[in-house]
């Protein structure tokens, strides 16, 4: 019998961010560790994206269309595309590496700092869009995992667990066997996005097949279906034991003081979902957490240098909840049942001292739903902590907000924001309970730019009774103010489960399309009475990309993902990181780098007589035959770089510069 290593091993699960580590578990594991319970923390969304990277995948993928018959050229390029996987992991490798560089020695190399940046992300995406290609059965991305013949019925997500890709099989027997090797008495699994729910259920699954451990479910998705009450009771013991709705640092330190889990038992514990006699029973919440409560959050047992980022990001907060709590389209406050508490002014500037000691990590972000005035006032106007450290947040537009707010919080080491636009038209905004006039947007916007901070605006389109001429306020606003917004990003509306808007369907107008019972589903479809319905509010999404394209900044800086602005913009002034992104963009990936192979690989056939070359900044494939097979042997052996090649192979050039 093997002596149990740790009490509780917690996990985050794919598909999420590759790019930044999360802060649920280790906000979990300070709370179990001051405790004394031990904790071991495996982000296994991190490892997905690794495994991805590797022949065990690439072998698991290939052995999956083994017996597809004729396959289109489309996948047999993406097959051969895969062969290049050393290669693809070596350009996320390069960046991963900048992490034990010193912030001097980036600040002097910063140039290439972002061509490493560049290179990486976009490298990623290519080699996920050929992973997708050749996979039957599943989209992946950096941001996105889906099934591509199921949905969230319960019969499809039955069938995809039992017959799994060979290339998700393969990774969760691994991830199964690296949780267990730690001996926990307890696994839980972190499921926040809709996303996670599959392989929350698939790596409950490889666990329990494996051992008699209990496995604990936490997360928002399944305290929301459980609300639904659609949560199948023999789910229980087959993909999990317990479901923590919400909060989970008292069930889990209740759980943990049990010595067995009867229902009668875990009817004492709170915030729990479990099983009894054939029924899903609910226990009442905890009451929230008070700040003053918590220790700051503990990242020991995350690979901080592995993450898929030149220099990580820590997550903080300074408060929970919403201090605003109106918006009509957002649930998030449900976490902390709907009550808002904010972190004192020494703890947040306690905590990342704690942090900067600790990992030497330069670089964090606020993830709270929005920094109010008087916080962000309070933190920046006291900061004495050390120098060239750098943060970014949310916030909210608020007329307490004054260029001085904007100011200090520059001095202090922001350099970007996040911030809900969601709309440029009053009258919706008054819908959404956004209490927010355009003076206000559009001085906010001004006075952080003024002071140097890069502002990014969310907003989305089809809000229940959002008229074509709101849309169009909205897209002309962008357009307009190029000048105070340094980049956005669009999507449509989603009528979730919990949303405030919810309580006030008819006030909105709304039809629901009721889900069934067996969908397990977070999302609503809906009818709307008056203005743009869900399919029209793609198209204005479109426009506004359209539109905002002839925006040098909006079109060659769009590859900068969220969690990278930070660490870019801490380098380069926005001006700067705009010119720099223009040099980039001309050269339509081709010749950014002096040697050919540092974006482009190459598969020989058998024959000799072809050459596939593979753009890995782009996905374009081309196919090189005859005796121009010679001209690019001899530039690739001997490191031209891409442009030379193409300025003698100039229909090479046409092939590589556009996907394909």
């Amino acid at each position: 019998m093997h002596q149990l290593l740790v009490d509780i091993a917690l996990c985050a699960v794919p598909q999420w961010s590759p790019f930044q580590p999360p802060l649920s578990l280790p906000s979990l594991a300070s709370w179990l560790r001051r405790e004394n319970y031990s904790c071991e923390l495996f982000d296994e969304n991190l490892e997905f994206y690794d495994f991805l990277l590797s022949d065990r995948a690439v072998s698991a993928l290939k052995r999956d269309v083994a017996d597809r018959g004729n396959l289109s050229s489309r996948i047999e390029a993406a097959i051969d595309a895969l062969g290049c996987w050393p290669e693809f992991r070596r350009d996320i490798d390069t960046l991963r590496a900048w992490n034990s560089c010193q912030q001097d020695e980036i600040e002097a190399r910063k140039g290439e700092f972002a061509r490493d940046t560049y290179r990486a992300i976009k490298s990623l995406e290519t080699y996920l869009r050929f992973v997708s290609a050749v996979s039957e059965d599943f989209v992946i991305s950096p941001y996105e995992f889906k099934l591509k013949n199921c949905g969230l019925h319960r019969e499809d997500i039955e069938i995809f667990l039992i017959s799994l890709p060979t290339v998700i099989s393969t990774f969760a027997e691994e991830s199964a066997s690296r949780v267990l090797r730690a001996n926990p008495r307890v696994v839980g699994l972190s499921c926040i996005g809709q996303e996670q729910l599959l392989f929350a259920l698939l790596l409950g699954m490889e666990i329990k097949k494996r051992s008699s451990i209990p496995v604990v479910i936490g997360g928002t998705v399944f305290s929301r279906l459980a609300e639904r009450d659609v949560i199948p009771v023999d789910w229980f013991g087959a993909y999990f034991d317990i479901i923590i709705r919400n909060e989970g640092e008292m069930p889990l330190t209740k759980l943990l003081e049990l010595t067995e889990w009867t229902p009668m038992a875990l009817k004492g514990v709170p915030g729990l979902v479990y099983a009894d006699r054939n029924k899903v029973r609910t226990s009442s919440p905890p009451a929230p957490l008070r700040p003053s409560d918590l220790p700051s959050p503990d990242f020991d047992g995350l690979p901080l240098d592995r993450y898929l980022t030149g220099k990580v990001v820590l997550p903080i907060l300074s408060s929970r909840g919403c201090y605003w709590g109106k918006c009509e389209f957002c649930h998030h406050g449900m976490v902390y049942g709907e009550k808002y508490q904010a972190y004192t002014a020494s703890k947040v500037r306690s905590t990342i001292g704690e942090l900067f000691a600790k990992h030497a990590v330069r670089y964090f972000s606020f993830n709270d739903e929005a920094l109010p005035p008087s916080l962000l006032r309070r933190i920046s106007a006291e900061w004495d902590r050390p120098s060239n450290v750098f943060f970014t947040g949310l916030i909210k537009f608020e007329k307490f907000f004054e260029p001085n707010d904007f100011q200090q919080a520059f001095d202090m080491g922001f350099r970007a924001l996040f911030v809900g636009l969601e709309s440029a038209s009053e009258r919706v905004l008054d819908l959404m309970q956004k209490s927010t006039s355009l003076e206000v947007i559009t001085r906010n916007l001004a006075d952080a730019t003024e002071a140097g901070i890069s502002m990014h605006c969310f907003l989305f389109f089809g809000f229940p009774g959002e008229h074509h001429e709101d849309a169009i306020e909205t897209i002309n606003f962008i357009k307009n103010h190029t000048g105070i917004i340094s980049s956005f990003g669009a999507g449509v509306f989603s009528l979730e489960h919990n949303a405030p808007i919810m309580r006030r369907l008819s006030e909105h107008g709304v039809s629901l399309v009721p889900l069934g019972a067996d969908e397990l589903d977070i999302y609503y479809r809906y009818s709307v009475s008056d203005g743009i319905s869900q399919s029209e509010a793609f198209r204005y999404v479109d426009l506004l990309v359209e539109e905002a394209s002839f925006a040098k900044k909006f079109s060659v800086c769009n590859w900068i993902p969220r969690e990278y602005l930070l660490v870019l913009r801490s380098l380069f002034s926005e001006n700067e990181l705009l010119e720099q992104c223009s040099r980039i963009a001309a050269n339509h990936d081709i010749g950014i780098f002096e040697n050919a192979r540092d974006e482009w690989s190459f598969i020989e056939h058998p024959n000799g007589n072809s050459i596939r070359l593979i753009n890995r900044l782009n996905s374009s494939v081309v196919e090189v035959c005859g005796d121009t097979c010679d001209t690019v042997r001899r530039g690739l052996i001997h490191g031209v770089s891409a442009s030379q090649l193409c300025d003698e192979l100039p229909w090479v050039e046409m092939g590589m510069a556009s996907r394909s």
